[in-house]
């Protein structure tokens, strides 16, 4: 006996599997490949743009030269 899952799956696309057959279970995809293309570009904008606002970059560095500093000073070091 095979179990089939909920009431309907089938009607939904959702195929029954046996234990050597993954399951598929088809989404629909409302976008076309220039859709995507835009949609990433759109978001590299928007990531780097937020970076920019919250100083990203300059909070890094000056939190790398404490870290560097605070780790190199016990031994004599100094960090630039």
């Amino acid at each position: 006996m095979r179990p089939s899952g909920p009431q309907g799956a089938g009607s939904r696309g959702v195929s029954p599997h046996t234990p050597t057959t993954p399951i598929e279970i088809p989404i629909p995809n409302p976008f076309h490949p220039a859709d995507r293309d835009t949609i990433f570009q759109l978001a590299r904008q928007q990531l780097a743009a937020s970076a920019r606002d919250l100083a990203v970059r300059d909070h890094a560095e000056r939190s790398a030269r404490l870290l560097m500093q605070g780790l190199f000073a016990a031994e004599g070091w100094t960090v630039e």
